[in-house]
């Protein structure tokens, strides 16, 4: 009799699921596993596919976190050198573009 189900398998194009199983016959060792086709374990074992399908879809159903939003702001450090940055200085010395663009 089936123990659990290990986990899906596609076998030559076919649907097939990894059972383990109980040994009912003392030749057989006492835990075993087989492939089983779908179609045919879901006829004998429906409930336990069910069950089997309903918990792994619990596990795909876990709640996304959501992003921290982050406000554009003016960066204050520079990376890597841990020093701080002065926009001001920058915007003191820049030229300011009239005078590239005087007529001739």
């Amino acid at each position: 009799r089936p123990v659990k189900i290990v986990k899906t398998r596609v076998q030559a194009g076919q649907n097939m699921l990894e059972v383990e199983w109980e040994a009912c016959i003392p030749a057989l060792p006492p835990l075993f596993s087989t492939c089983v086709p779908t179609s045919d374990f879901e006829k004998g074992y429906g409930n336990m596919l069910l069950a089997f399908i309903e918990e792994k879809e619990k596990k795909k159903r876990k709640p996304k976190k959501e992003k921290k939003q982050k406000e554009n702001q003016a960066p204050t450090t520079k990376k890597g050198t841990g020093k701080v940055c002065n926009p001001d200085k920058f915007q003191v010395n820049q030229p300011s573009i009239t005078k590239f663009l005087q007529p001739k």
